[in-house]
C-alpha cells in the first residue's frame, strides 16, 4: 500500500530572522521551499529584563505572515509557528504572541529549551549526511541561546540550554558594534561561555564522538569559508576545522564593522554579531576538546516536521 504523502510547513522565530521550512513526507525529507526574512525582533535581549522592542514585534509579526502565506500556497496538511528563548524569555513575549494571533489566526507555540534540544537532535537525524549515526553530541547557536544535546541510540539524554546566544553575548560584551573587537571584549566573551558552559554540568564525550552543529553561526561560517575558496556552501565539507574557524574569526574580529560589510559574502544582518558566534564556538571547541564540527542544515523546523509525520504514520 502506498501512503500519502503529507506536507507540513514550520515557521520558526528566532532573535536573528524568521524561517521558513515547507517539507514534504518520505523515505527522505522532501523539501519543498525555504525562506528567510531578517527580523532581530529583540530589544536588549541580553539585559536583566529582556524586552521585544515594538519595531520588533510589528517587523516580526508582518515576516510571519508573509512566510505563512508563503506556506499555504503548497496547501499542507499542517502549518506551526514556534519561537524560542527570546520570546520564552520577553517580559512582553505575551504581545508578540498575540500580535502574531490576530495577523495571522497562527498560536505561536512556545518551546521550552527542552523542547527545543530535543527537536533539534530530531532534526539533525534526518540529514542524509549524517544517515545511521546514532551517537553523537550537538550544539545549536542562535541569537538568545545556545543548547547542547548529547545522543544516544538516537534519543536525547542530556540537554542544556543557556544564554549563550551571539545576540545576547553581543549586547552584554559589545561597548561599540562599529569597532574592531578588543582584546579584552574577547576575553569577556571568552570567560562568560565558560562560566555558562561549566555551570551547566552539561559532560562531554571524549574522543572520537562526532560533535555537529546547527544554527546560523555555523552555516554562515560555512560559506564564508567557501566564499574563500569560489565554492558554494553545498559544496564545502561539511566537517569545519576549528583551526579555520579560528583563523576566519581572528580576521573578522580584526575588522571594522564598515570593513566587515565588505566582507566576501555576509551579509549586512550578520556583520555585526559573526564574530561573538565564532568566538562562543571556538571557546566551546576548546572545552570539549574537539577539533572539528560536522555541519548540518537540518535544524529544529526539521525535527517539528519529523515528529508530526510519524504521528501519522500507522507504526506510530
Amino acid at each position: 500500500m502506498t501512503l500519502k504523502k503529507s506536507t507540513a510547513a514550520i515557521i520558526d522565530v528566532g532573535s536573528n530572522t524568521i524561517k521558513l521550512l515547507v517539507v514534504q513526507s518520505g523515505p527522505e525529507l522532501n523539501i519543498l521551499e525555504e525562506a528567510t526574512l531578517d527580523a532581530r525582533i529583540s530589544q536588549r535581549i541580553g539585559g536583566d529584563t529582556p524586552r521585544l522592542g515594538q519595531k520588533g514585534i510589528t517587523v516580526g509579526t508582518e515576516a510571519v505572515h508573509a512566510l505563512a502565506e508563503k506556506a499555504y500556497r503548497h496547501k499542507p496538511d499542517m502549518v506551526m509557528a514556534t519561537a524560542t528563548s527570546t520570546v520564552r524569555e520577553a517580559a512582553n513575549g505575551q504581545d508578540f504572541i498575540q500580535a502574531v494571533k490576530e495577523k495571522t489566526n497562527l498560536s505561536l507555540r512556545i518551546l521550552s529549551g527542552g523542547e527545543e534540544a530535543r527537536y533539534i537532535a530530531l532534526g539533525a537525524t534526518q540529514d542524509p549526511a549524517l544517515e545511521g549515526l546514532k551517537n553523537f553530541q550537538m550544539v545549536d547557536l542562535g541569537g538568545g541561546s545556545l543548547e547542547l544535546i548529547d545522543v544516544v541510540n538516537g534519543h536525547p539524554q542530556q540537554t542544556a540550554s543557556m544564554r549563550l546566544g551571539a545576540v545576547r553575548l553581543m549586547e552584554l560584551h559589545v561597548a561599540d558594534t562599529q569597532k574592531p573587537l578588543s582584546t579584552d571584549t574577547v576575553v569577556r566573551i571568552e570567560k562568560t561561555v565558560q562560566k555558562e558552559i561549566s555551570d551547566s554540568g552539561f559532560r562531554f564525550t571524549r574522543g572520537e564522538t562526532p560533535f555537529i552543529g546547527s544554527g546560523g553561526a555555523f552555516s554562515f561560517a560555512r560559506y564564508l569559508l567557501a566564499q574563500k575558496k569560489g565554492l558554494k556552501l553545498e559544496d564545502y565539507p561539511n566537517r569545519l576545522l576549528v583551526n579555520e574557524l579560528r583563523i576566519l574569526c581572528n580576521e573578522l574580529c580584526a575588522m571594522s564593522l564598515q570593513e566587515r560589510l565588505t566582507f566576501p559574502g555576509l551579509p549586512a544582518s550578520r556583520a555585526d554579531i559573526i564574530p561573538v558566534a565564532l568566538l562562543t564556538l571556538l571557546k566551546l571547541a576548546e572545552i570539549a576538546q574537539k577539533d572539528s564540527f560536522l555541519h548540518t542544515l537540518y535544524n529544529l523546523r526539521f525535527g517539528l516536521a519529523a515528529e508530526f509525520f510519524a504521528k501519522l504514520s500507522p507504526q506510530s
